[in-house]
Formats: C-alpha cells, structure tokens, sequence
C-alpha cells in the first residue's frame, strides 16, 4: 500500500489546530502560575512577620521601625544586623511577583507600615505614647505589619522597604495578586485581602493594575 503524505493544506490545518489550543490553555496556565505565586509569597510574608516577632519578643512588643536614620539601616537591616536573619537565606523578604523577585539588597524587600520613617507597630500590649501605630477598632487581627509594596505606578518600580496608609506617598499596598493585597497581620497570621477591605483596614491609597487607587 502506498503510503499517504500530509498535504500542505493539512498540514496547515494542524498547526492552526495547536495555535488556538495553546492559545485556550496558555491564559489558564498564567492563571495557576500567579496564583501559585500569591501563594509563595503569603508564606514569604508569615517568614518575614515571624522575623519581626522574635524580634518583638525582645523590644517589648514593638516591631523594628521601618528605617533607621541614625544608623541608615531599613528594618530588614536592623533584623539582620541583629542577627535575626541568616545571611544565606533572604529570599522570603521579598514577594516573587514584584521587582526585584529575589533579595538584592534591604531596601527592595516587603513594606513595613509606616505613618513616617520613624513609627513602627506595637504587636502586642496597649499602645504607649508617640511614634507608634495603635490597632484599628478591630484589633491585632486585623492590624497589617507588613505587605506587599511598590515604590511608585510603573513598569519598572520595584517592591520598598515602607508603606504609607494613609497619604498618596509614592510608596502604596500594591494588590498585584489578582487584585488583592498580600499582609502580615499583628496576630501572626498572613492573608490576602481584596480591594475592598482595604478601606476598613486603614489603607486609603493603593495599586491595583498599576494605576493609583483611593478609598
């Protein structure tokens, strides 16, 4: 029996076949890859919030302030400096999804919460005097330690070492992970939350899709 050879036309035809195919599947696959990201990093973040709690453990509750200018040192510089960070194992300080997508340096890592450079979070305890951050009315559980960050909207910024909550700073919550922000709370546990819950939780300027947002 002669054996029958692909035409041009059908040869074509298969081809298209695998382009529409992989045009379908591709999206879905971009899908399941960022969300396996979202979840990476939300465990990057419990690594990084339970950081600061031991540090917590031995500051009387306080978090590091998020940048220390008398020593130039951000508070991911104060944890390592302090010996609370391995010097071989940095990656969990910063978010997968975000420049620089792996440690480079502690200025490009998860934000701290920050009303200036100076304040920081008081974890656990009542609140005590000036240069910290009291819980919102709902308490440590919904209180945000750190999170995802961006410096500015665009294509090149890259993740920073504080955020601001409450005033358009340049310095944002960025909800990168499918429209939604991933935290470390003052209780100890680390969640993500959509766009809008950020109102309740003291956040009025975010990102989302790179554009600015306000509640």
């Amino acid at each position: 029996m002669k054996r029958k050879n692909f035409t041009l036309v059908e040869l074509l035809i298969v081809i298209a076949i695998i382009v529409i195919l992989a045009a379908m599947l591709l999206p879905v696959l971009d899908k399941a890859r960022n969300r396996a990201k979202g979840i990476y990093c939300i465990g990057n973040l419990k690594q990084s919030g339970l950081t600061a709690v031991l540090y917590g453990n031995d500051n009387n509750g306080w978090a590091p302030i998020p940048y220390d200018t008398g020593r130039s040192l951000t508070w991911t510089g104060i944890l390592n400096q302090a010996g609370y960070i391995q010097s071989t194992k940095r990656n969990f300080l910063v978010c997968p999804t975000a420049r620089p997508f792996e440690f480079i340096g502690f200025n490009n890592t998860y934000g701290m919460w920050a009303y200036e450079y100076s304040s920081r979070v008081r974890l656990w305890g009542a609140y005590q005097g000036t240069g910290g951050i009291p819980y919102i009315k709902e308490g440590p559980a919904r209180q945000i330690v750190m999170a995802d960050s961006l410096a500015a909207a665009s294509l090149t910024s890259a993740q920073t070492y504080h955020i601001y909550g409450w005033v358009n700073s340049q310095r944002y919550f960025d909800l990168r992970h499918q429209r939604q922000l991933n935290a470390f709370f003052a209780d100890g546990h680390s969640s993500s939350v959509n766009a809008s819950a950020t109102g309740k939780l003291g956040i009025k300027y975010y990102l989302m899709e790179g554009r600015v947002c306000s509640n």
